[in-house]
Protein backbone atom coordinates (compact mmCIF):
# COMPACT_ATOMS: atom_id res chain seq x y z
CA UNK A 1 0.00 0.00 0.00
CA UNK A 2 1.63 3.62 -0.83
CA UNK A 3 1.98 6.63 1.67
CA UNK A 4 -1.16 8.39 -0.84
CA UNK A 5 -3.12 4.83 0.11
CA UNK A 6 -2.40 5.10 4.17
CA UNK A 7 -2.30 8.86 4.31
CA UNK A 8 -5.61 9.95 6.29
CA UNK A 9 -4.04 14.13 7.10
CA UNK A 10 -3.12 15.46 9.99
CA UNK A 11 -0.59 17.69 8.47
CA UNK A 12 -2.23 20.82 7.67
CA UNK A 13 0.88 22.28 5.40
CA UNK A 14 0.14 19.30 3.04
CA UNK A 15 -3.36 18.59 3.43
CA UNK A 16 -4.17 22.35 2.69
CA UNK A 17 -2.43 22.12 -0.75
CA UNK A 18 -3.70 20.73 -4.09
CA UNK A 19 -4.47 17.09 -4.36
CA UNK A 20 -1.34 16.49 -7.27
CA UNK A 21 1.26 18.34 -5.37
CA UNK A 22 0.22 15.94 -2.16
CA UNK A 23 0.16 13.35 -4.11
CA UNK A 24 3.68 13.69 -5.55
CA UNK A 25 5.19 14.20 -2.05
CA UNK A 26 3.34 11.72 -0.70
CA UNK A 27 4.18 9.08 -3.35
CA UNK A 28 7.83 9.41 -1.93
CA UNK A 29 7.21 9.85 1.74
CA UNK A 30 7.86 7.00 4.66
CA UNK A 31 5.66 7.13 8.11
CA UNK A 32 8.15 7.51 10.68
CA UNK A 33 7.19 7.30 14.31
CA UNK A 34 9.62 9.74 16.17
CA UNK A 35 10.28 9.12 20.00
CA UNK A 36 10.34 12.36 22.44
CA UNK A 37 14.21 13.43 23.15
CA UNK A 38 15.35 11.68 19.80
CA UNK A 39 17.36 14.37 17.82
CA UNK A 40 17.06 14.35 14.68
CA UNK A 41 19.33 17.06 13.03
CA UNK A 42 22.34 18.22 14.77
CA UNK A 43 24.07 21.47 13.17
CA UNK A 44 26.74 21.50 10.86
CA UNK A 45 25.16 18.20 9.42
CA UNK A 46 24.28 16.90 5.98
CA UNK A 47 19.87 17.16 5.49
CA UNK A 48 19.56 13.68 4.94
CA UNK A 49 15.41 14.04 5.33
CA UNK A 50 12.76 16.37 5.37
CA UNK A 51 9.90 15.69 7.99
CA UNK A 52 6.36 16.51 8.17
CA UNK A 53 4.97 16.19 11.89
CA UNK A 54 1.85 14.72 12.49
CA UNK A 55 1.04 14.55 15.65
CA UNK A 56 4.61 15.07 16.73
CA UNK A 57 6.18 18.38 17.96
CA UNK A 58 9.81 19.46 17.09
CA UNK A 59 12.27 21.95 19.09
CA UNK A 60 14.41 24.04 17.44
CA UNK A 61 17.54 25.32 19.19
CA UNK A 62 21.57 26.37 18.35
CA UNK A 63 24.40 25.94 20.84
CA UNK A 64 25.00 29.14 23.82
CA UNK A 65 28.57 29.54 25.31
CA UNK A 66 28.84 28.42 28.56
CA UNK A 67 25.48 26.78 28.39
CA UNK A 68 23.78 23.80 26.78
CA UNK A 69 21.37 23.88 24.05
CA UNK A 70 18.43 26.16 23.99
CA UNK A 71 15.24 26.07 22.07
CA UNK A 72 14.34 29.12 19.76
CA UNK A 73 11.42 27.68 18.00
CA UNK A 74 8.60 24.72 17.72
CA UNK A 75 7.30 23.47 14.97
CA UNK A 76 4.10 21.23 14.80
CA UNK A 77 1.24 19.83 11.80
CA UNK A 78 1.37 23.12 10.64
CA UNK A 79 4.66 23.08 9.40
CA UNK A 80 7.79 21.30 7.92
CA UNK A 81 11.37 20.26 9.82
CA UNK A 82 14.42 20.51 7.24
CA UNK A 83 13.02 21.78 4.02
CA UNK A 84 15.68 24.43 2.39
CA UNK A 85 13.14 27.49 3.17
CA UNK A 86 13.12 26.75 6.95
CA UNK A 87 16.69 25.30 7.52
CA UNK A 88 18.74 28.04 4.96
CA UNK A 89 21.26 25.63 3.35
CA UNK A 90 21.52 21.79 2.56
CA UNK A 91 23.29 21.66 6.45
CA UNK A 92 21.30 21.87 10.08
CA UNK A 93 21.86 25.44 11.08
CA UNK A 94 20.43 24.30 14.40
CA UNK A 95 19.42 21.53 16.66
CA UNK A 96 16.19 19.49 15.66
CA UNK A 97 15.30 17.43 18.46
CA UNK A 98 11.67 16.00 19.14
CA UNK A 99 10.09 17.83 22.19
CA UNK A 100 6.74 15.43 22.01
CA UNK A 101 6.77 12.02 20.51
CA UNK A 102 4.39 10.62 17.74
CA UNK A 103 3.88 10.02 14.13
CA UNK A 104 5.41 11.96 11.42
CA UNK A 105 5.99 11.60 6.99
CA UNK A 106 9.88 11.91 6.27
CA UNK A 107 11.25 12.27 2.84
CA UNK A 108 14.46 12.24 1.08
CA UNK A 109 16.10 15.77 0.70
CA UNK A 110 16.96 15.19 -2.96
CA UNK A 111 13.93 13.91 -3.18
CA UNK A 112 11.57 16.54 -1.59
CA UNK A 113 13.64 18.98 -3.97
CA UNK A 114 13.00 17.17 -6.66
CA UNK A 115 9.05 17.55 -5.85
CA UNK A 116 9.01 21.26 -5.20
CA UNK A 117 10.21 21.68 -8.53
CA UNK A 118 6.64 20.71 -9.64
CA UNK A 119 4.92 22.06 -6.48
CA UNK A 120 4.64 26.20 -6.86
CA UNK A 121 1.58 26.08 -4.16
CA UNK A 122 3.83 23.98 -1.40
CA UNK A 123 6.83 26.40 -2.73
CA UNK A 124 4.74 29.25 -1.81
CA UNK A 125 3.86 27.77 1.88
CA UNK A 126 7.07 26.79 2.69
CA UNK A 127 7.64 30.38 2.26
CA UNK A 128 5.30 31.37 4.72
CA UNK A 129 6.51 28.91 7.00
CA UNK A 130 9.81 30.39 6.84
CA UNK A 131 8.46 33.64 7.72
CA UNK A 132 6.44 31.88 10.92
CA UNK A 133 9.53 30.71 12.05
CA UNK A 134 11.35 33.64 12.08
CA UNK A 135 8.99 34.99 14.07
CA UNK A 136 9.12 32.97 16.49
CA UNK A 137 13.30 33.18 16.39
CA UNK A 138 13.10 36.89 16.61
CA UNK A 139 10.97 36.81 19.89
CA UNK A 140 12.60 33.99 21.90
CA UNK A 141 15.71 36.36 22.08
CA UNK A 142 13.36 39.10 23.41
CA UNK A 143 11.45 36.82 26.01
CA UNK A 144 14.80 35.60 27.48
CA UNK A 145 16.14 38.38 28.14
CA UNK A 146 12.91 40.28 29.08
CA UNK A 147 10.81 38.32 31.27
CA UNK A 148 10.72 36.50 34.25
CA UNK A 149 10.38 32.59 34.36
CA UNK A 150 6.81 32.11 35.43
CA UNK A 151 5.81 34.47 31.92
CA UNK A 152 8.11 32.31 30.10
CA UNK A 153 7.01 29.33 31.10
CA UNK A 154 3.32 30.18 29.98
CA UNK A 155 4.51 31.67 27.09
CA UNK A 156 6.12 28.43 26.11
CA UNK A 157 3.60 25.87 27.17
CA UNK A 158 1.06 27.76 25.42
CA UNK A 159 3.07 27.45 22.30
CA UNK A 160 3.87 23.95 22.26
CA UNK A 161 -0.24 22.95 23.10
CA UNK A 162 -0.58 25.27 19.90
CA UNK A 163 1.72 22.95 18.20
CA UNK A 164 0.10 19.96 19.68
CA UNK A 165 -3.33 20.80 19.38
CA UNK A 166 -3.96 18.95 22.77
CA UNK A 167 -4.63 20.14 25.91
CA UNK A 168 -2.25 17.68 27.58
CA UNK A 169 1.05 16.89 26.47
CA UNK A 170 4.38 15.18 28.30
CA UNK A 171 6.88 17.02 29.10
CA UNK A 172 9.47 17.28 32.20
CA UNK A 173 10.77 20.33 33.61
CA UNK A 174 14.44 19.51 32.48
CA UNK A 175 12.88 19.50 29.02
CA UNK A 176 11.35 22.56 29.19
CA UNK A 177 14.28 24.64 31.32
CA UNK A 178 16.11 23.43 27.82
CA UNK A 179 13.19 25.24 26.01
CA UNK A 180 13.01 28.55 27.90
CA UNK A 181 16.23 29.11 28.43
CA UNK A 182 16.21 28.96 32.16
CA UNK A 183 17.40 26.58 35.08
CA UNK A 184 15.19 23.01 36.21
CA UNK A 185 15.12 24.76 39.91
CA UNK A 186 13.68 28.21 38.05
CA UNK A 187 11.44 25.73 35.30
CA UNK A 188 9.88 23.74 38.81
CA UNK A 189 9.25 27.01 41.03
CA UNK A 190 7.33 28.76 37.97
CA UNK A 191 5.28 25.41 37.31
CA UNK A 192 4.34 25.53 40.89
CA UNK A 193 3.00 28.65 41.01
CA UNK A 194 0.90 28.34 37.58
CA UNK A 195 -0.44 24.79 39.06
CA UNK A 196 -1.13 26.46 42.53
CA UNK A 197 -3.08 29.05 40.47
CA UNK A 198 -5.78 26.21 38.72
CA UNK A 199 -3.99 26.64 35.06
CA UNK A 200 -2.29 23.68 34.92
CA UNK A 201 -1.63 20.24 36.25
CA UNK A 202 2.24 18.80 36.20
CA UNK A 203 2.36 15.26 37.56
CA UNK A 204 5.48 13.71 36.96
CA UNK A 205 6.13 15.83 33.25
CA UNK A 206 2.55 15.44 32.58
CA UNK A 207 1.19 19.03 31.65
CA UNK A 208 -2.41 19.46 31.40
CA UNK A 209 -3.65 22.81 30.54
CA UNK A 210 -6.73 23.80 32.96
CA UNK A 211 -7.38 27.43 31.90
CA UNK A 212 -5.98 28.79 28.95
CA UNK A 213 -7.40 32.19 29.30
CA UNK A 214 -5.69 32.08 32.57
CA UNK A 215 -2.26 30.98 31.24
CA UNK A 216 -2.48 33.52 28.23
CA UNK A 217 -2.71 36.38 31.42
CA UNK A 218 0.21 34.96 32.72
CA UNK A 219 1.92 34.68 29.88
CA UNK A 220 4.48 37.43 28.79
CA UNK A 221 3.23 39.97 25.74
CA UNK A 222 5.57 37.09 23.57
CA UNK A 223 2.63 34.75 23.35
CA UNK A 224 0.38 37.70 22.11
CA UNK A 225 3.05 38.98 19.98
CA UNK A 226 4.11 36.04 17.73
CA UNK A 227 0.78 34.68 17.52
CA UNK A 228 -0.26 38.05 16.23
CA UNK A 229 2.59 38.65 13.42
CA UNK A 230 2.26 34.50 12.47
CA UNK A 231 -1.69 35.70 11.65
CA UNK A 232 -0.34 39.23 10.13
CA UNK A 233 1.54 36.88 7.17
CA UNK A 234 -1.53 34.65 6.86
CA UNK A 235 -3.27 37.86 6.68
CA UNK A 236 -1.35 39.82 4.41
CA UNK A 237 -1.03 36.95 1.55
CA UNK A 238 -4.81 36.42 2.38
CA UNK A 239 -5.05 40.08 1.26
CA UNK A 240 -2.23 39.53 -1.61
CA UNK A 241 -4.81 36.74 -3.06
CA UNK A 242 -8.12 38.15 -2.96
CA UNK A 243 -6.78 40.79 -4.92
CA UNK A 244 -5.71 38.75 -7.24
CA UNK A 245 -9.02 37.00 -7.83
CA UNK A 246 -10.65 40.12 -7.46
CA UNK A 247 -12.63 39.46 -4.15
CA UNK A 248 -13.02 41.12 -0.83
CA UNK A 249 -10.29 40.12 2.13
CA UNK A 250 -12.75 38.11 4.41
CA UNK A 251 -10.51 38.74 7.65
CA UNK A 252 -7.48 36.85 9.25
CA UNK A 253 -7.08 33.80 8.79
CA UNK A 254 -4.23 30.82 9.77
CA UNK A 255 -0.85 30.43 7.51
CA UNK A 256 -2.68 26.67 6.89
CA UNK A 257 -5.91 28.42 5.88
CA UNK A 258 -4.29 31.08 3.38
Amino acid sequence: MTCIARYQGGNRLLDTIPTAERDRVLQRCQPITVEQGETIGFPGEMIHYVYFPIDCVVSLSKPTSGQGPRAFALIGSDGVVGSAPVAGTATWRMRAKVLCGGNALWIRSGDFHVVLDQAPELKRRLDLCAAALLAQLEQAATCLAAHNPEQRLAYWLLMIQDCHRRDSYYATHEMLADIEGGSVRAVAAAAGRLRRSGLITDERGHIVILDRSGLERAACGCYRAVTDRILQIGSKEHTRQAATAGADPVGRQSLADV
